[in-house]
């Protein structure tokens, strides 16, 4: 389920949060590109606010984003309501880094 207000559509992506009650358990990331984007970044790194700090989450089985296609991210019941996704790529690009929060 994507929940309303939790979501965002960017340039060259969108990405929506899954969750259950008050853990987030799953965040898809939508990588759009064709001729009037730019490039795939090499990394994304996930955190997750905990009222005062960013702390990072570790994926076991951290996924590649691919193009045009959804790369899902998923984590053991995080109990959050900001995340972060920041964003390195082999180019400058406007984007590098969103959060999403409730």
């Amino acid at each position: 389920m994507i929940v309303p207000g939790i979501s965002g559509t960017f340039p060259f992506l969108s990405v929506g949060i899954s969750r259950s009650t008050v853990h987030i358990i799953t965040a898809d990331i939508y990588f759009v590109v064709d001729s009037s984007t730019l490039f795939l970044p090499k990394k994304v790194t996930i955190e997750a606010f905990d009222g005062s700090d960013w702390k990072p989450i570790e994926l076991a089985d951290a996924p590649v984003p691919r193009a045009n296609t959804v790369t899902r991210f998923a984590f053991e019941k995080l109990k959050s309501r900001k995340i972060r996704f920041s964003f390195k790529h082999s180019r400058p690009i406007a984007i590098s880094e969103i959060e999403v929060y409730e």
